[in-house]
């Protein structure tokens, strides 16, 4: 795609791009497709949202 033009809609833009890489299947058969992130969640760190 051409770069962005002077008040092109930024957010129109990456959706279009996305759906057109749905549509073609970019998306299919990812390694984790619903699958729990490895090594998400096996520590609790209270003050995740401080670091």
């Amino acid at each position: 795609m051409a770069p962005l033009r002077t008040g092109e809609d930024e957010v129109r833009r990456a959706r279009l791009i996305v759906d057109r890489a749905v549509a073609r299947g970019e998306f299919d058969d990812l390694a984790l497709a619903g699958k729990p992130i490895p090594g998400l969640g096996e520590a609790h760190d209270p003050d995740w949202w401080v670091k």
